[in-house]
């Protein structure tokens, strides 16, 4: 299991919530992190790295 830049990316824009503090200690995001990304469609992640792709053409 790996995890891209843009996986991670989306992971903290759907779980905010894990974000409001300035700790940002693995152990705290270990475990939400990877039943968050297991719990993902295989579609689903195509879809957030076919976005990444995207937004960095976009923005050459």
């Amino acid at each position: 299991m790996q995890a891209t830049t843009s996986l991670l990316s989306r992971f903290r824009i759907e779980k905010t919530a894990l974000f409001k503090d300035e700790e940002w200690s693995i152990e705290k995001l270990r475990r939400p992190f990877i039943l968050w990304l297991t719990s993902l469609t295989v579609e689903e992640k195509k879809g957030i790295e076919s976005e990444s792709q995207l937004s960095k053409k976009t923005q050459r």
